[in-house]
């Protein structure tokens, strides 16, 4: 079945909500429909809070149109000059032996689709003073990236040489440093003698915010890119954000008014963990104390002897060496087993009156 499904409001709207049923279901989640759910949802049961990100991606694909062979120079540059002004890439290649032109014209092709991925909820920050996600002054998520993959964004070197490597510390072993002469000079492909580590790792944040940029009062929204934290922030693009809301969403189990974070199933019976983790524990010593008990030891005379080591280090079925009237008595233990796990039962069904989540609800349906 479709995972969204939009109704028609009237007859009018039925062949727009059917298209707009396939678009989200084939184009937003088809590619990672799994990762989108169980991601956010999880981190909603577990962490509070769960968080997707709408967002824009662009694809490029070149396809080849035609390959023209056996051309004159003047012929191939000819064909080069007709394909750009068409817009067409064009690849002239020449053959060593006859020394005929081989023009291969190709198509570049610029796609975008509407996309939703799922961001880790350690990832996110926001202003603690935040009603809701859509009202947040200022909200933002990071993510660790290489300077190589800044480079294809538009960023270039000297821009990234100066932006702090944060992330390095917490991931050492994704370090990619060269150790290169400082006097060879063909260090850099570029020829300026500069090193440039494509690998090195920068945290990058990407925030939503409210900011009066033209000092006539007026707030405008904004998109900011940056890097590194505290007194080591560099801004790298501030771009006008035209929507009415951040593009992040939040998905809570147990959603508190006024937060933009609510509760999680663990905030409800956490405190019934720790119970039942003490009572298994003292069953488990109960049990342990059973088996290898404590024990009296009475000499009736200075000259009974024991020895002690066997029994610091006492097993089942084992001999003890005494010499003497020796009496050994084991102390009376007594059985807590039962008691426990009835306070075991206890504390399911409280837990199951809390969640709502028992044993019969929590599978899959066989269907």
């Amino acid at each position: 079945g479709d995972l969204v499904r939009f109704e028609p409001s009237s007859p009018d709207e039925e062949e727009y909500a059917q298209n707009a049923t396939d678009y989200v279901n084939k184009i937003v989640f088809g590619r990672n429909a799994f990762d989108l759910v169980y991601g956010p949802l999880t981190d909603g049961l577990y962490q509070r809070v769960g968080w997707a990100k709408a967002h824009v991606e662009e694809e490029e694909t070149v396809s080849t149109v035609r390959e023209l062979e056996g051309l004159s120079e003047e012929e191939a540059r000819v064909v080069a000059m007709l394909a750009e002004a068409e817009g067409l890439q064009t690849r002239l290649e020449r053959d060593a032996e006859s020394g005929a032109f081989r023009v291969r014209l190709s198509r570049l092709t610029r796609t975008q689709r509407i996309a939703v991925t799922p961001v880790p909820s350690e990832r996110v920050i926001y202003s603690g003073d935040a009603l809701s996600v859509e009202s947040a002054r200022f909200i933002a998520h990071w993510e660790d990236r290489m300077a190589g993959e800044l480079l294809e964004d538009g960023y270039s070197w000297t821009e990234l040489k100066e932006l702090p490597s944060g992330a390095e510390e917490a991931y050492p072993e994704t370090r990619t440093q060269r150790a290169v002469n400082s006097d060879d000079p063909e260090r850099d492909s570029r020829g300026n003698g500069e090193e440039h580590d494509g690998g090195r790792l920068i945290r990058v944040y990407e925030a939503y915010l409210k900011a009066d940029t033209e000092g006539d009062g007026r707030l405008r929204r904004l998109k900011v890119t940056y890097a590194g934290g505290g007194d080591a922030i560099r801004i790298m693009r501030v771009e006008e954000w035209t929507m009415d809301r951040p593009p992040l969403f939040a998905a809570c189990s147990l959603p508190l008014p006024y937060s933009p974070v609510g509760l999680s199933l663990a905030d409800l019976v956490i405190d019934l963990q720790k119970l039942r983790t003490e009572m298994m524990r003292d069953v488990l010593d109960n049990m342990y104390l059973s088996n290898h008990g404590e024990v009296v030891i009475n000499r009736r005379t200075p000259q009974d002897r024991v020895n002690l080591d066997q029994f610091f280090s006492r097993s089942a079925g084992g001999a003890y060496e005494t010499v003497g009237d020796v009496t050994i008595t084991p102390l009376p233990v007594g059985n807590i087993a039962t008691a426990a796990l009835s306070g075991l039962e206890l504390t399911d069904k409280v837990n199951e009156q809390r969640t709502g989540i028992g044993m019969h609800t929590q599978g899959l349906s066989a269907d």
